[in-house]
């Protein structure tokens, strides 16, 4: 199979997992709701905040030593020594580091609730790693249909063992949330290990002598850099919705998540190229590192992709307005500079490849901050003004500048062609047209406004848009 075609399964693979994984959200988590009380439900969304921050840091940014060493070489015993040297320590840290914690915490008086709480936490952090890494590597494998199916069986797990035990036991509390949580992840890090148990547990005298070719320093050094950078990262993300709770109040607040769970709607598209981009990028890279049209190709061609669907989810803002209820129609001015993440981040994930190939992780802490430091002030003096508008405006700003900072540092270590003056003409007509809708109602005038930016986009990228119609064309005619 030619990797063009490999490419275009994989992403055929995990989109329809991501849908799928939308869908049974979708459909189960109003019957949670309203078997669990609010509070508990709170609760596990404080919980899972905590796994995920445990597990960010206990990694030590080695997750992503692994993939960026992966494709040193294809020898099986190299990869099976870099998986364990990867995950080892960050595995005993997972089980180690809460439980210090709990028993500190109980020499200075402070109390817990050790069967409810530190069980299911400590649990939850074990499990969540081990998924982590059995998922990154389906994920290096090329392993797309296996990385869907683990991810659809964690979700599937979590809703039906929490919807059963509440039922059956009568039982609403955060427990059972909890419990599902670790059962549903430890389940699927199982399935996702025995997927690849060849290289988790593969035994030979070259692997026992520990000669992998890589120092574990060296994976340290690379990594490092990722724990402050995703630590930044997510501070970014969250500085607007701390603004409006600073600023506004909590129905805005509100509001404002209800804009950003429609823009959520790029998810299928975002979340499947950013999954398949990194390991595809990398191992192209050490396979043939002086190929630039490929990553060009690619950059250009997502760059259509995400624009179009920018352009198109804004003209039908109001519409997505109306389904989110009456009181969420403010909704509708909110969407379009929220395009901008979803937008921006995924076109930079492709242009920052020379900071990824170059081994320059500490640059991630530089574009993360920098964007930081520019949303916060942003938010600080357009919130108060305009509230959730202005943290909308202040967001997609930022991520104009991300992305202008991610693609400066990558074209320093690895130029190529990306098409810079087409992308700011665009990137100029998205923001004239936000600007507009932000403040407009759908009427005559916004759809003018879209006819002209994507007849200009179409203009402008019209053989990558001739190029996807021929491939839709071939699809369709092999399906018949």
């Amino acid at each position: 199979m030619s990797e063009k075609k490999s490419i275009i399964q994989s992403f055929v693979h995990i989109g329809v997992g991501t849908f799928l994984n939308m869908l049974i959200g979708f459909i189960t988590t109003p019957i949670i709701t309203r078997l669990v009380l609010p509070a508990e439900y709170g609760r596990l969304s404080i919980f899972n905040l905590y796994i995920n921050i445990a597990v960010m840091v206990l990694c030590l940014g080695l997750d992503q030593s692994l993939v960026r060493y992966y494709y040193k070489t294809n020898d099986i015993v190299y990869k099976s020594i870099l998986i364990r040297k990867c995950s080892l320590i960050p595995f005993l840290l997972s089980v180690l580091v809460p439980l210090l914690v709990f028993f500190s915490m109980n020499l200075l008086g402070v109390s817990f609730e050790f069967a409810d709480v530190w069980i299911p936490l400590v649990l939850g952090i074990v499990g969540h790693m081990i998924f982590r890494y059995s998922i990154l590597v389906l994920r290096l494998e090329g392993k797309s249909k296996s990385y869907a199916k683990v991810n659809v069986i964690n979700k599937s797990l979590f809703a039906a063992a929490a919807i059963l035990i509440a039922i059956i036991f009568d039982n609403r509390s955060f427990s059972v949330l909890a419990f599902s949580t670790v059962f549903a992840i430890i389940i699927a890090s199982i399935i996702g290990i025995s997927e690849m148990r060849d290289l988790w547990f593969k035994r030979n005298k070259t692997i026992i002598s520990n000669s992998s070719g890589v120092d574990f320093k060296e994976l340290v050094r690379y990594g490092l850099p990722f724990i402050l950078a995703m630590g930044l990262t997510t501070l970014f993300e969250a500085i607007d919705k701390l603004s409006l709770n600073k600023y506004c109040d909590y129905s805005t607040v509100g509001i404002y998540t209800g804009a950003i769970n429609i823009v959520n709607v790029f998810a299928i598209i975002q979340t499947t190229f950013n999954t398949l981009w990194a390991p595809v990028s990398i191992k192209h890279y050490e396979e043939n590192p002086d190929d630039k049209e490929f990553y060009s190709n690619f950059n250009i061609t997502i760059t259509f992709i995400m624009f179009l669907f920018g352009f198109s989810l804004i003209l039908f803002k109001d519409v997505f307005g109306l389904m989110l209820g009456q009181k969420y129609r403010e909704a509708a001015f909110i969407i379009p500079f929220l395009t901008f993440h979803p937008i921006m981040y995924t076109i930079s994930e492709t242009t920052i490849t020379g900071v990824v190939v170059k081994k320059k992780s500490y640059i991630h802490i530089l574009t993360a901050g920098i964007s930081c430091l520019i949303n916060l002030i942003g938010n600080t003096l357009l919130v108060p003004a305009l509230g959730a508008r202005g943290a909308a405006f202040s967001t997609g700003i930022s991520y104009i500048v991300f992305w202008g900072l991610r693609t400066a540092f990558g074209m320093k270590y690895f130029n190529f062609d990306i098409k810079l003056l087409r992308l700011t003409i665009v990137i100029l007509l998205l923001i004239v047209y936000s600007l507009y809708n932000s403040f407009y109602r759908f009427g005559v005038i916004s759809l003018i406004l879209y006819i002209i930016s994507v007849s200009v986009l179409l203009y402008l990228y019209r053989a990558t848009f001739i190029k996807i119609l021929l491939s839709i064309k071939k699809l369709i005619f092999k399906m018949k």
